[in-house]
């Protein structure tokens, strides 16, 4: 399927001004704009809406200054190592998954179940036909989901120490628990995520210090020519998933539209995300609350629009057949 270059051009030419010089430059051979809208991001402190714009290699997000017109803090995150997963409903919230990535996983949540689904739908179409295209297999190591700080008022280890003001919470890059400084005293390179050291919680540190031994005397036993039986490792706790820490997100009302427009040679240049500050979190540069969902007048929808050919002029034509949404088990 053929792309209307002209109308892609001028839209991504559009996301750009959006973010202005803080942003990096979008426009590069073989991107398309594939689609836009307001989601709500699970943040380290709270739910909040950002702006999110999915082209056929990246998946982009920023911060809401003036909805439709100015957006901050752009994140840039390779298709190429972004794995779905579908989180359940209940009570509380709904319609949510989790984007994960090597530097950085979080939860988004849509306005209603079908928009998840077409959301979710094109993602998956647009990393399956990369990963093709590349001939590269799909990330399978992926950062851990980040314990929103209101869900721990004491300390995930040592269940003792409670947060204040200034017994300040910690976040382990391993695991994503929220730990107190005594139980996260400890640094171990995580290559997925950078190549300086980050902070990790007493138990990861134990847990990665064992297998680095476990994997130094195997070595040992390989270069004296041995041939040991592999020794027994004990399992290792799986964190607890994070549909245990989301808080319920902001409603949102938004309608869905959507055109063709992924079905081409994926370009070669991509970003990443840097998430190795130590703790780094998805707030306003001014400071300020975050506005409204959209950021326009309460009774203003929040539009999501995924670009797709018309049959005839390549404008907005009728939505053609999309892939069901998949759900990856927890």
């Amino acid at each position: 399927m053929t792309v209307n270059s002209e109308a892609n051009t001028r839209r991504i030419a559009i996301v750009e001004q959006c973010f202005g010089s803080s942003g990096q430059p979008l426009a590069v051979q073989g991107r398309v704009l594939v689609g836009e809208g307001v989601l709500t991001k699970m943040c380290r402190k709270k739910p909040k809406p950002r702006q999110f714009f999915l082209c056929n290699d990246i998946l982009i997000y920023g911060n809401i200054v003036i909805s439709k017109k100015k957006y901050n803090c752009q994140r840039i995150i390779p298709l190429e190592e972004v794995k779905l997963e579908s989180l359940e409903d209940d009570a509380q919230y709904k319609n949510g998954w989790l984007v994960r990535t090597r530097t950085k996983s979080f939860a988004v949540y849509a306005a209603t179940a079908a928009e998840k689904a077409e959301w979710m739908a094109h993602i998956n179409k647009c990393v399956d036909d990369l990963l093709k295209k590349s001939g590269k297999l799909g990330a399978t190591d992926h950062a851990a989901v980040w314990v929103p700080d209101t869900e721990a008022g004491s300390c995930m280890h040592c269940k003792k120490s409670q947060f204040t003001i200034i017994n300040r919470r910690h976040h382990c890059r391993k695991c994503g628990k929220v730990v107190c400084g005594p139980c996260s005293n400890k640094k171990w390179i995580l290559p997925s995520q950078s190549s300086k050291p980050l902070r990790v919680c007493l138990t990861c540190y134990d847990e990665l210090s064992r297998a680095k031994a476990d994997d130094n005397r195997l070595a040992g036993d390989t270069r004296d020519g041995c041939e040991r039986p592999q020794p027994h490792l004990a399992p290792r706790p799986v964190p607890p998933p994070a549909s245990e820490h989301r808080r319920r997100p902001t409603p949102l009302a938004q309608v869905s539209l959507w055109w063709d427009s992924f079905d081409i040679r994926a370009p070669t240049h991509q970003n990443s995300v840097d998430s190795s500050s130590e703790d780094s979190e998805d707030e306003f540069s001014n400071g300020n609350n975050p506005p409204a969902v959209g950021g326009g007048p309460p009774d203003e929808p929040n539009v999501t629009q995924f670009y797709r050919k018309s049959t005839t002029d390549g404008g907005d034509g009728p939505p053609s057949e999309l892939p069901p949404a998949t759900e990856a088990t927890n």
